[in-house]
């Protein structure tokens, strides 16, 4: 059995299926975008895009070898990397 992955970044948005089923939103992390199975937790991420989260779930490829997460939670997380010290 796999053991829980959590992952860090940001909420984007996949293109639109017409297959209720199919994830509407994915989290990247190291340039692999990790795609939201629409159960669970994973159905509120649809409302916070471009945000930062941390997301802890089941992780998996399937068979086109795109990366599919199962969220069992989430957390949103302050984004302050446009500050800057000058």
């Amino acid at each position: 059995m796999t053991a829980p992955r959590t992952i860090k970044g940001y909420v984007a948005a996949l293109p639109i299926s017409a297959d209720e089923t199919q994830a509407r939103v994915a989290v990247e992390e190291d340039g692999i975008a990790y795609h939201v199975i629409r159960r669970g937790a994973g159905v509120d991420l649809d409302e916070h895009l471009s945000a930062l989260v941390q997301v802890t779930g089941m992780a998996h490829q399937d068979t086109d070898e795109n990366w599919l997460i199962n969220v069992r939670a989430y957390e949103l997380l302050e984004d302050d990397s446009w500050l800057e010290d000058e």
